[in-house]
C-alpha cells in the first residue's frame, strides 16, 4: 500500500477503527527489561493503574484552559451544570435526526467491499501459530462487516481470558439497556434530624477540589459539592430556619455491596493492581502499582467532603457515622459525572478492574437483575452469564466470577467473545460498537501503548485496537484490526494453561506476531 493510503488509513482508523499469586512481572511491558518489546522512555511522573495484566501508562493530563474559555473560580455546583450536549433524551435524538446518515469512513479505502477468504487469512499467519511459546492457544478471527468466521481454533473450549473478561462484561452492560448518557450523582441531604448526609451514588472518580467540566476523571468535585451546601445552608438560616450550630455529617453507603471477593489474590489489592468495589471514591485514591487504595474509599470521600465543608465556615462534628438505610430528606447539593459511557471507555484504556466491577454492579442493580443483598462480584459474573446469553449467544461452558477478570474461576470460550465483538464491529449492536472504537491503539496509548516493537510487528502499530488480559496462567488480546488491503477484522487470541511462571509475559511477544501477521494481511486478493 502506497504510503499516503496508508497514512489516511492510520488517520480512519484511529477515529473510528472498532476497533495468586499475581505477576508482579506484569510491569515489565512498562519497564523494558529482559520481557518487553518496548523501547526504553524516561519514566513516567504517575502511572495509571494496569488491570490485572495490564501495561501501566503514564497519564496524560490535559493541558489548561486557556484564559477565559473557562473559569475554575465557578458559582457553587456550576461544574455540575456544564452540558456535554443535549441532556434531554428528545433532544438529543432531534440532534442525531438532523445530522442524518454519515458514509462509512472507511468504504473509500481500496478493496474494503471484499470479504477475505478462510484460506488468505491462515496462509497470512503461516507459522506464527506453532509458536512454541503460545501455550494452548485458542482463536477467533472474523469478518467486521459480515461477521464471518474466518478462523477459529478451540474457540469451543473455556477459557481463562483474563482482563479480557472486561469486553464480556461491558456487553452485559450494554445489553441491560442502563443509559450509558447518565451522569452518576453525589448528592447531599439534610435529613429531619438536621444532619448533613453525603449519599454515595456510584462515582468512583471524584476530585477532592473543584470539578474539572472538561475531563472524564474529576469531573464531579468535593469542593463544588461543599460551596453548594454552604450556600444552601446560608440560605436556610437567612430565611430563619433553626438549624444547629454545628452538623454532623453523616455518610449513606446503602447501596453498597461486597468490597472484595474471597475468590480474588491479597496480592492484587495489596500492591494496587486493584482497588475495592465502591459506590464513592476520590479518583486520586484509586489503585496503581505499589500504590494500593485506602481501606475505606468511601469513608475517605466523606471525610474529605466534611473537611470541604468546614473550610467553608460550615462548622461541624468530628465523627462521621454510617446510616444503618438509605437516608432521606431535602436536597442541599448535587454534583454529577462523566457520563456512564466516557467512564467505561476511561476504565477500558487503563483497564481499571474496581470501576469495571462496580459499574458493571451498578447496571445490574439499576435494570431489576440482581438486588444489593446479593450482589458480590460472583453474583454480578452470573449476571454477566446471563445477559450474554439474553443477546442470543450460543454461551455454553460460560462462567463467570467476577466482572473484571481477576479470578482464575472464569472459564470463557473465546468464541463468545468473537460473536460479541463481530456484533459489535458489524454495526448489529452499535453502543457496544461505540465502546470497541476507543479500546486502546496499539503504540499510541492505553495498555496497548508498550506492544507491537520490533521484527517487523511496528507495521501494526495504529491499526490495532484491543484488549489485553494476563494473569499467571494466562494471556491474550481481544479486538479488531485494519488488514493491508482495507478490511476490518475482528480477533481474540488467547493462551492458557500455562504453570504459574513468566511464560504468560512471554506469550505476548507471540499474540503481537499473530495480531501484526493479521493486520499484514493481503487477504482481497485470492488464496
Amino acid at each position: 500500500m502506497k504510503s499516503s493510503a496508508r497514512n489516511a488509513l492510520i488517520a480512519s482508523t484511529a477515529v473510528v477503527a472498532l476497533a495468586a499469586g499475581y505477576v508482579t512481572a506484569d510491569v515489565y511491558d512498562k519497564v523494558p527489561g529482559v520481557l518487553t518489546n518496548a523501547p526504553e522512555t524516561a519514566a513516567p511522573a504517575e502511572q495509571e493503574q494496569g488491570g490485572d495484566d495490564e501495561e501501566s501508562t503514564a497519564v496524560k493530563r490535559p493541558a489548561a484552559p486557556k484564559e477565559g474559555v473557562i473559569s475554575h473560580e465557578m458559582a457553587p455546583g456550576e461544574a455540575a451544570r456544564v452540558s456535554d450536549g443535549p441532556q434531554e433524551k428528545a433532544e438529543a435524538e432531534k440532534v442525531t435526526a438532523e445530522a442524518g446518515d454519515s458514509p462509512e469512513v472507511l468504504a473509500h479505502l481500496e478493496n474494503s467491499d471484499q470479504a477475505p477468504s478462510p484460506e488468505t487469512v491462515k496462509k497470512a499467519l503461516g507459522k506464527t501459530l506453532d509458536d512454541e511459546t503460545l501455550g494452548f492457544l485458542s482463536l477467533d478471527i472474523r469478518d467486521a462487516r459480515t461477521g464471518k468466521v474466518l478462523l477459529q481454533q478451540n474457540a469451543d473450549r473455556p477459557n481463562h481470558l483474563a482482563s479480557m473478561t472486561k469486553l464480556v462484561s461491558v456487553g452485559a452492560i450494554v445489553q441491560s439497556g442502563w443509559d450509558l448518557d447518565q451522569r452518576l450523582e453525589t448528592k447531599v441531604l439534610l435529613d429531619e434530624g438536621n444532619n448533613i448526609v453525603i449519599v454515595a451514588g456510584g462515582d468512583t472518580m471524584l476530585s477532592r477540589g473543584m470539578g474539572n467540566p472538561l475531563a472524564t476523571a474529576n469531573r464531579a468535585g468535593l469542593q463544588d459539592l461543599a460551596k453548594q451546601t454552604a450556600a444552601a445552608i446560608k440560605k436556610k438560616r437567612k430565611a430563619g430556619e433553626d438549624l444547629p450550630e454545628t452538623f454532623t455529617v453523616a455518610l449513606d453507603d446503602s447501596q453498597a455491596g461486597a468490597t472484595w471477593s474471597e475468590d480474588w489474590s491479597e496480592v492484587a489489592l495489596n500492591e494496587g493492581w486493584s482497588g475495592r468495589v465502591t459506590m464513592a471514591q476520590l479518583f486520586d485514591d484509586r489503585a496503581r502499582h505499589l500504590h494500593p487504595s485506602p481501606p475505606d474509599p468511601v469513608m475517605n470521600v466523606a471525610g474529605t467532603f466534611a473537611g470541604r465543608l468546614h473550610e467553608e465556615g460550615v462548622k461541624v462534628e468530628k465523627g462521621i457515622p454510617r446510616t444503618k438505610k438509605k437516608a432521606e430528606g431535602e436536597t442541599l447539593a448535587v454534583v454529577k459525572s462523566a457520563p456512564v459511557r466516557d467512564q467505561l471507555v476511561h476504565a477500558m484504556q487503563v483497564s481499571d478492574n474496581a470501576r469495571i466491577e462496580t459499574l458493571t454492579r451498578q447496571a445490574a442493580l439499576a435494570t431489576g437483575g440482581l438486588k444489593v443483598e446479593k450482589s458480590d462480584p460472583s453474583d454480578v459474573g452470573q449476571w454477566v452469564v446471563r445477559m450474554t446469553k439474553e443477546r442470543g449467544i450460543d454461551n455454553t461452558g460460560h462462567q463467570q466470577h467476577d466482572s473484571a477478570g481477576l479470578t482464575s474461576k472464569n472459564e470463557i470460550p473465546v468464541q463468545v467473545l468473537g460473536e460479541l465483538l463481530a456484533q459489535g464491529a458489524s454495526g448489529e449492536d452499535p453502543e457496544y460498537g461505540r465502546i470497541m472504537a476507543n479500546l486502546s491503539m496499539a503504540g499510541l496509548y492505553g495498555t496497548l501503548d508498550p506492544r507491537f516493537y520490533g521484527d517487523g510487528r511496528e507495521e501494526a502499530r495504529g491499526f490495532v485496537r484491543g484488549k489485553t488480559g494476563t494473569l499467571p496462567m494466562a494471556s491474550g488480546m481481544a479486538g479488531s484490526t485494519v488488514t493491508q488491503d482495507g478490511r476490518l477484522l475482528t480477533f481474540v487470541v488467547s493462551s492458557d494453561d500455562f504453570e504459574r511462571s513468566t511464560q504468560p509475559m512471554v506469550a505476548r511477544k507471540a499474540h503481537d506476531e499473530i495480531i501484526a501477521a493479521l493486520q499484514g494481511c493481503e487477504c482481497n486478493t485470492g488464496a
